[in-house]
């Protein structure tokens, strides 16, 4: 069996958490029995293939049109959109060339579903299986994010979910919820699977901790306002009075100037010093300080499934989590 997993929609050159190491593990346990072909942008292409581990899996990057690349959007997150248009087409191109039993796609993201729907009309593959992490909220519900933001996403996971219904003979889906309100959409109950997600928890458990880098306790998320990251200041000005002194590590990459508002919040408070912005990290170092840490901070306000707690789960850390 041939299968194709099409992940257009990373931004970056690295690859992220959530919905993005979803595929990634699929890719690692089917390379051993089935002939696997990730279709992915160029940029990233490096990092996937340390991710994936000299397992037998073919790396396709998308062909190269103008812009295409992260940078692009990169502190713009206006033009994501536009982005993700130019890798549509790119990723048209690509799959005019291929063939393949089995067509995955990693997120209902528009670059990807739009170019699956039309290989899967064209007979160039027998079986399309979509992901589906979560629903995103209306504008008037969904909070923390920018309302442009929160529309045009909206929009176009509406947009995605039409032909999605219409051309997947599978939907892969973390939790029952989420199945729930995809019947109330109009999909068909027998195309639903809840396959949840899950850690590979022997890798976690070799992770030696680094005492050195050890933290008080750890945000692990990428800057994003429905990560709860605005709320990060005043989450530890409370800590710092109560333990004055307690050290905070911010796990993550991503927006420039969201993280420039969180820097600025904790300087009013008066507390800059007492967190420290490590990045992104490969996962052996994440594990390594998440295992030094006495509490995981997890204020997001909207997750699939939550891989950051079940993480700390493995780690033994507590993790203090957010209802809204």
């Amino acid at each position: 069996m041939n299968i194709v997993i099409l992940a257009a929609q990373i931004l970056g050159d690295r690859i992220g958490s959530g919905g993005d190491r979803v595929f990634v593990e699929m890719a690692r346990r089917w390379a051993g029995h089935r002939r696997v072909t990730v279709i992915c942008p160029e940029e990233v292409a490096e990092s996937l293939k340390k991710e994936l581990d000299e397992r037998p899996v073919e790396i396709q990057p998308l062909p190269r049109y103008p812009w295409t690349g992260s940078r692009v959007a990169r502190n713009r997150v206006y033009l994501v959109p536009l982005v993700y248009l130019m890798r549509c087409l790119a990723a048209f191109a690509c799959l005019r060339r291929c063939q393949g039993d089995v067509l995955v796609l990693s997120g209902d993201f528009f670059c990807n579903v739009l170019p699956a729907a039309w290989a899967v009309r064209h007979g160039r593959f027998r079986l399309l299986a979509a992901n589906v992490f979560h629903i995103n909220e209306p504008p008037f519900r969904r909070r923390a994010n920018p309302a442009l933001n929160t529309l045009v996403s909206f929009l176009l996971q509406r947009l995605s979910f039409r032909f999605i219904r219409r051309r997947a003979r599978l939907v892969l889906l973390l939790n029952r919820q989420v199945a729930e309100r995809l019947r109330g959409l109009g999909f068909a109950e027998e195309r639903l699977r809840v396959v949840g997600a899950g850690l590979d928890v022997r890798a976690i458990e070799r992770v030696r901790p680094l005492p050195d880098r050890a933290c008080d306790a750890v945000f692990f998320g990428r800057f994003n306002p429905t990560k709860g990251c605005f709320d990060l200041p005043e989450i530890w000005k409370t800590v710092t009075d109560q333990v004055p002194g307690a050290r905070l590590g911010v796990i993550g990459a991503g927006n420039d100037p969201w993280r420039a508002r969180v820097l600025e919040d904790l300087k009013a408070l008066n507390i800059d010093r007492c967190v420290d912005f490590l990045g992104f990290l490969p996962y052996e170092e994440a594990y390594g300080i998440l295992k030094t840490c006495s509490v995981l901070i997890h204020p997001s306000y909207e997750e699939g499934w939550g891989i950051p707690m079940c993480e700390a789960f493995v780690e033994g850390a507590p993790t203090n989590d957010c209802t809204r």
